[in-house]
């Protein structure tokens, strides 16, 4: 048998990790726009700087407030189609900045695209987590890094060279692309294991590392640890 192939664990763990992008490209558009906003009054309303600095600081308000809750929504539902289902509420929080007309529009707006973006993190954190080999992991774990900055000098470049409305569409769009791809992605085979759920654990793992590659004792090992996860509150 061969070993685990490392390119099927780059592209799901990519797929994911541009949820980050996203995340990446709501924190940089706060900068290049803010003139817009306070200066030129590009939604055809004021906006004072105080109230920029709520606009600006409701994304990390939203990505905090969704962090406890997102643990227990991915263990119920499952990594992969709790980040596609972020996709709606990303959709509206980036529609309400389109489309806004007054400044409790961009404050929602934020909001929700910070809970979004936050949520997106820890899921995608923990997908990359567990799905990869132990070789494989450093690497994982540094795009999700990379990426994230990565759509920080997005959002800045988007935001310093085009108008305002090509700004938001630009970075609306973002979540589109992430659904498309991360579609055809495989649930992670942990998630499997926990719920007991040994066939699918392994159609993920065959995915994952290989049609060649031997996935019974990997296979085994995420068995017998979600059994013994699933027992210790019962001997307790």
């Amino acid at each position: 048998m061969s070993q685990a192939k490392v390119l099927p664990q780059y592209v799901a763990g990519l797929s994911a990790a541009f949820g980050a992008f996203c995340m990446g490209a709501s924190m940089g558009w706060s900068s290049p726009v803010q003139d817009m906003l306070t200066v030129d009054e590009a939604y055809g309303f004021p906006v004072s700087e105080d109230q920029f600095g709520w606009i600006s600081s409701l994304l990390t308000l939203g990505a905090t407030v969704v962090c406890i809750p997102i643990g227990f929504i991915i263990d119920i539902f499952g990594r992969r189609p709790t980040m596609l289902a972020l996709i709606p509420p990303y959709m509206v929080g980036w529609l309400l900045m389109i489309f806004a007309n007054s400044v409790i529009m961009l404050y929602f707006g934020r909001f929700i695209l910070g809970v979004c973006g936050g949520a997106f993190c820890v899921t995608a954190s923990m997908y990359n987590t567990e799905i990869s080999t132990i070789d494989a992991r450093g690497t994982l774990g540094s795009f999700f890094e990379l990426i994230t900055c990565s759509g920080l000098l997005y959002g800045y470049i988007v935001g310093g060279y085009t108008p305002l409305l090509a700004t938001n569409i630009l970075c609306a769009i973002l979540p589109l692309i992430f659904a498309l791809v991360h579609y055809f992605m495989p649930e992670s085979p942990v998630y499997y294991a926990m719920k007991g759920r040994r066939d699918d654990a392994t159609k993920s793992l065959i995915w994952l590392r290989g049609k060649n590659c031997d996935i019974s004792e990997e296979l085994n090992e995420m068995m017998e640890a979600s059994n013994k996860g699933a027992d210790e509150p019962k001997n307790r």
